[in-house]
């Protein structure tokens, strides 16, 4: 599991486990008649029922975006670059909460929306956690500690 402790293994890991999860919440609220609306583009006003395929893409663009913050925080500021992917992330999450309750449809549909953001959010959050803190290997250390003492 350590080859998928790079970003873009933690971009594919988020994508999988948000796509199921949201997958999972779409099925739920299917199951239950829980009709799903999302627009039918950026900046339409035309809602459509939501479907697997959008689900796919919907989750993936965030996981990359992470990914890619992430990288550039690594890059430079490497001190900080995890409690401010952290801070950055959580604060995209908590403001994407507003978005579902500004689409007109029912508040079940509306909470289906809020359940697949938290989920969602909390997953790519976890899993860039859990790349930026990949352990420093036996050899990795070697050379650090060799360069600490140069």
């Amino acid at each position: 599991m350590d080859s998928l402790r790079n970003i873009p293994g933690g971009v594919v890991v988020a994508t999988v486990i948000g796509v199921i999860d949201a997958v999972i919440v779409w099925g739920v609220a299917t199951l239950f008649d829980v009709s799903i609306q999302v627009p039918d583009g950026p900046g339409s006003q035309t809602l459509t029922n939501l479907t697997i395929p959008p689900i796919i893409f919907i989750v993936a663009a965030p996981s990359i975006a992470a990914g890619i913050l992430l990288w550039l925080l690594q890059r430079f500021i490497p001190n900080r670059a995890l409690r401010v992917f952290q801070v950055v992330a959580i604060f995209f999450l908590v403001l994407s909460f507003g978005l579902p309750f500004r689409l007109d449809q029912r508040l079940e549909g509306q909470l289906s929306l809020v359940a697949m953001h938290i989920l969602v959010g909390a997953v790519i959050i976890a899993t860039m956690t859990w790349v930026a803190t990949k352990p420093v290997e036996a050899s990795e250390a070697g050379d650090e500690e060799s360069r600490a003492i140069d």
